[in-house]
């Protein structure tokens, strides 16, 4: 079931964000589930871009880096790309790796990897699946994967430009980001105060 919608409101942001960690009390894999989920809704990635995340991109010598770093080999453009993590995506990254190190870790190792081999990633489908699920359940509506790249992408057209946000989603043409720009009620009342305080100068 599709909700039509193309992105989260900021409320709907923050109901999944808080459901999703209060299940991180009750289920095993609540932690990791609350990353995948953080990496595209507050790194902009693709699923198919952070179910391929190693240990490496995220973490130099045991110490967490200040950007996650895509390889050529996993983005859809076949180019590689950096996006600075936010201070809570950095957080969700601590707690998942402090929790995992009972399991060995090895630098090339894939930062979610399935359930049956350790060199094969969580499947796309389990993700969606899950993602689905909690959705459902807190929202009232089937959230699918893109959507949360859509809600950071439309997210960020608020906070920079449009050229900055295409570097961030890893896009050859402006032309692609643009779809992602989606100005609601909010944008359209502070761009139209903006206008009156225009006026008042005339």
């Amino acid at each position: 079931m599709s909700s039509g919608q193309n992105a989260l409101s900021e409320a709907q942001v923050f109901t999944l964000m808080k459901h999703l960690e209060v299940r991180c009390l009750n289920y095993n894999d609540g932690l990791r589930d609350y990353l995948i989920v953080s990496f595209m809704l507050h790194a902009g990635l693709r699923l198919g871009e952070t179910m391929q995340l190693t240990l490496s991109a995220v973490l130099l010598e045991g110490v967490i880096l200040e950007s996650v770093h895509l390889d050529g080999s996993i983005t859809k453009s076949g180019k590689s790309r950096s996006i600075p993590m936010c201070k809570s995506l950095k957080g969700s990254l601590l707690q998942y790796l402090t929790y995992k190190k009972r399991t060995a870790w090895h630098v090339d190792g894939l930062l979610f990897p399935g359930e049956i081999s350790l060199t094969q990633p969580l499947s796309n489908r389990t993700v969606q699946k899950f993602l689905e699920k909690e959705s459902l359940l807190c929202l009232g509506i089937a959230v699918h994967p893109h959507m949360l790249r859509h809600t950071y992408a439309t997210r960020m057209m608020r906070l920079t430009d449009l050229r900055t946000v295409q570097e961030l989603l890893g896009h050859s043409s402006v032309r692609s980001t643009q779809v992602y720009t989606h100005p609601d009620q909010e944008d359209l009342k502070k761009a139209t105060d903006k206008l009156d305080d225009l006026n008042k100068n005339l």
